[in-house]
């Protein structure tokens, strides 16, 4: 039965690394809640596979991947943020243009 589990956890993660579409139309919470109950479900499953070397692994690679992925929940949160309109994007390219334009200089 844990096996089934590790199989849909790399499945969900898999799907959420993978979001297209506008910003705006992301909801960071449910994210946030989904990226917790996957890190939480690849840490069990790499308790219960303690005895079988390859599973063990791939849930621990899961596990790592979702720890990655934790990194950049706060910059999703901001960018998801309802409240940012066109002129703040206009902003943030903008300071982007002149980062790169003082690597050139």
């Amino acid at each position: 039965m844990p096996r089934n589990f590790i199989f849909i956890a790399v499945y969900c993660f898999i799907s959420l690394s993978l979001l297209l579409g506008p910003f705006q139309d992301l909801n960071s919470e449910e994210i946030s809640e989904e990226i917790g109950q996957l890190w939480r479900t690849a840490y069990k499953l790499t308790k219960a596979f303690s005895d079988a070397a390859g599973p063990r692994r791939i849930a621990e690679s899961v596990r790592s991947k979702i720890d990655k992925f934790k990194q950049h929940l706060p910059i999703l949160t901001t960018i998801c943020n309802p409240g940012i309109k066109d002129r703040h994007w206009s902003q943030v390219c903008c300071v982007d243009v002149l980062r790169v334009a003082s690597c050139f200089v």
